[in-house]
C-alpha cells in the first residue's frame, strides 16, 4: 500500500512562519510591558513603603519637639554640637542654642559677657536653603550639597528625640508631709534603670513652665539609682519632674535630631535619578557632640519646612497687613517658639519607582510644576517655591521619572 506522502507547500510554509512570527512577537511587546510595568510597580510601592516607614519617624519626632526641655537653665552650663570636619554642608552651629557659638536668639542673653548659658534650647531650629560654607570641610569634605537645591535644614529639640530608651522615661517627685514619694511605672520598659542620666524640672510659681535643678550646683543632669538625688523641699507640697536622657554622660540637658537632604560621596541607589540626594536623620551624639546619621528616604530632590505662627493676639493669618513674616523662626527666644508656633508643616519631594522613558512628567508642558504647592491660611494664601526638577536632574531627564510630594502637618503638642 503506498502511503501519502504529499506535504506542505513552500508558500504555506512561508505564511505560517510569518504569522507565528507575528505572534511571537505580539506576546512578545505584551510580556515586555508587562514585566516593565511590573517593575515599576515594584519600585513605586517599594518608595512608598520607605517613605511610610522613613517619614513616620519624622512625623513622631515632630510631634514630640520640646518635651521635656527647660524654660530656665538657670546658669547650668552644657555643650552642644561642634565643628565636624567632612559630615555637613552648613555652619553645625547655627543651630545651636546654647555653646559652641551660643547664638542669640532675639531677647535671649546668649551674647551678653557672664550669660553664656542663658539660652533656653528651642524645640525647633531650621536653616532655609543653607549655602555649602567652607569653615569646617576641611581637606576631607565629601558630602555635597544637591546643585541647585534649596533644601532646608531641620533641628528638632526634646529629650524624646533620639535612639535610645532612656530618652523616652519620666516621672515626677512629690513631697507631701514630710514623705517623698517618686511615681513608679513598675518594672518594665517604662522604668528607670539605675545608672541613667536624668534631669530635674522645678516647676515655676507654680505655672507649667519648668525650670532646670542643678544637681547640688555642679551639673545640669543626676544619675537615677535607689535614692533620690534631688528631691523637693520636705513639707513643700511640691512635685518635681524627671526626664530621661541618656545612658550615657550627656552634654546637652536634652536629645537633638537633624533632618537633611545631602548627596553622599557614594552609595546613592542605581535607580535614583541623577544628581538627587538621601533625607537623613542624623542624632547628636552626647558623648561628642557630632552626628550619627541614619538615611530614611533614598532619591531626594527637595524638604521643605515651614511654621504657621500667630502674632500677639493669638491670630494665625500668616499674611494678614501689619504681621510678622510668618514662617520664620530665626530670631524666636524659646519662649517665643512656644507661645506663638501653632503648626509645623513639612514637604519631601522624592522620585518614585525608576526611569520610564515613556512616561513624560512635564505633560508636554515645559511650565510643569510640581516643583510648587499652594497652602491657603485663613483669607490670604502663600505660594510655596519647591525645588526646580529640570535644574536639578537636567532636561529631558527628570520627565522620565514619576514623583511624589510627600506633606506632614504637624501640630505641636509638647512645647
Amino acid at each position: 500500500m503506498i502511503s501519502n506522502e504529499k506535504g506542505f507547500s513552500l508558500t504555506e510554509l512561508l505564511v505560517t512562519l510569518v504569522i507565528f512570527v507575528i505572534v511571537i512577537a505580539a506576546s512578545s511587546q505584551v510580556f515586555t510591558t508587562l514585566l516593565t510595568n511590573f517593575k515599576q510597580q515594584g519600585k513605586i510601592s517599594e518608595t512608598y513603603t520607605e517613605g511610610l516607614v522613613g517619614l513616620e519617624m519624622l512625623r513622631r519626632d515632630l510631634d514630640h519637639a520640646g518635651f521635656g526641655l527647660p524654660y530656665a537653665l538657670n546658669g547650668a552650663p552644657y555643650q552642644e554640637a561642634v565643628a565636624e570636619s567632612g559630615q555637613t554642608f552648613w555652619t553645625d552651629r547655627d543651630l545651636n542654642d546654647g555653646p559652641p557659638d551660643n547664638p542669640a536668639r532675639g531677647t535671649d542673653l546668649g551674647s551678653v559677657p557672664g550669660n553664656e548659658h542663658s539660652n533656653p534650647p528651642g524645640a525647633f531650629r531650621s536653616l532655609n536653603n543653607p549655602g555649602i560654607h567652607n569653615s569646617d570641610s576641611g581637606a576631607g569634605f565629601t558630602n555635597q550639597k544637591i546643585a541647585n537645591s534649596v533644601a532646608d535644614v531641620l533641628a528638632i529639640k526634646a529629650t524624646a528625640v533620639g535612639m535610645t530608651d532612656t530618652g523616652q522615661k519620666w516621672s515626677y517627685i512629690t513631697d507631701s508631709w514630710g514623705t517623698t514619694t517618686m511615681k513608679s511605672w513598675g518594672t518594665g520598659s517604662d522604668a528607670f534603670r539605675n545608672g541613667e542620666f536624668i534631669t530635674v524640672m522645678q516647676p515655676i510659681d507654680g505655672t507649667l513652665k519648668k525650670s532646670l535643678k542643678w544637681n547640688a550646683g555642679t551639673a545640669f543632669y543626676t544619675t537615677f539609682g535607689s535614692t533620690i538625688a534631688v528631691a523637693p523641699p520636705a513639707n513643700s507640697l511640691t512635685s518635681y519632674i524627671m526626664y530621661g536622657v541618656s545612658d550615657t554622660l550627656p552634654r546637652m540637658p536634652f536629645n537633638r535630631v537633624d533632618y537633611y537632604v545631602k548627596r553622599p560621596a557614594s552609595g546613592m541607589p542605581a535607580r535614583c535619578a541623577p544628581k538627587l540626594g538621601i533625607l537623613y536623620k542624623s542624632v547628636l551624639n552626647q558623648s561628642d557632640g557630632k552626628h550619627t546619621e541614619y538615611p530614611i528616604l533614598d532619591c531626594v530632590a527637595d524638604f521643605q519646612v515651614y511654621y504657621v505662627l500667630s502674632d500677639t493676639t493669638g491670630a494665625t493669618d500668616c499674611d494678614a497687613g501689619g504681621l510678622p513674616v510668618c514662617g520664620d523662626i530665626s530670631n524666636l527666644t524659646a519662649e517665643n517658639i512656644r507661645d506663638r508656633l501653632r503648626e509645623v508643616h513639612v514637604y519631601v519631594v522624592a522620585q518614585e519607582g525608576q526611569k520610564d522613558v515613556k512616561y513624560d512628567y512635564s505633560g508636554g508642558v515645559t511650565t510643569k510644576v510640581a516643583e510648587r504647592t499652594f497652602e491657603v491660611f485663613g483669607a490670604n494664601s502663600r505660594t510655596l517655591n519647591f525645588v526646580d526638577l529640570s535644574l536639578v536632574v537636567g532636561t529631558p531627564e527628570y520627565k522620565y521619572y514619576h514623583w511624589k510630594l510627600y506633606t506632614l502637618i504637624i501640630k505641636p503638642g509638647n512645647l
